[in-house]
């Protein structure tokens, strides 16, 4: 009886332990994919309790990925133009992809997540969430415009989370 509650028990530790590493590879190869330089646009709707009235704001958009080899982040930079009233951002920032969620602390001390998103065909669509507020802030659509080695096999149609890949007629 005490060996077949050990074998049991053996046997269920191995494949949590499977399921554990699986998650760890995959959220790997997302870090690798993001590696680069995207790319796009950011738009925001917010209410302006200023105004009392719904707002809305778009960015162009460069954010570059520096993937730390051994981890499933890096550091990042992100250059926003606001197109309506003519003013650039430079923030930089730590990421990691864990459980298949993207982590993004930047050095202002802001905190997002992008769980909903999309990487497919070189591009990268999704949602920017705020966990303190509990709300999307943000969507946005990025082009990989390149990585920092000469090649890229995830490039051509790598990963899609929670989105429908890009069909050719989208692009």
């Amino acid at each position: 009886m005490k060996s077949k509650i050990l074998s049991l028990v053996s046997l269920l530790l191995t494949a949590v332990a499977t399921l554990s590493l699986t998650s760890c590879d995959k959220d790997y190869e997302e870090a690798a994919y993001l590696d680069g330089i995207w790319h796009g646009r950011i738009a925001q709707r917010y209410y302006s309790e200023w105004y009392g009235v719904g707002s809305y704001e778009e960015w162009e958009t460069e954010i570059q990925f520096y993937h730390n080899d051994v981890t499933h982040g890096g550091r990042g930079r992100e250059l926003d133009y606001n197109i309506y009233y003519d003013t650039y951002n430079l923030s930089e920032f730590s990421w990691t992809v864990k459980y298949g969620n993207i982590y993004i602390q930047y050095d202002d001390g802001t905190d997002i997540v992008i769980a909903d998103y999309s990487m497919a065909h070189g591009y990268f669509t999704g949602v920017f969430y705020d966990p303190i507020e509990r709300e999307d802030i943000a969507t946005f659509r990025l082009e990989k415009l390149s990585s920092w080695y000469d090649y890229d096999y995830w490039y051509n149609d790598y990963y899609s989370k929670s989105h429908p890949q890009i069909s050719s007629e989208e692009e």
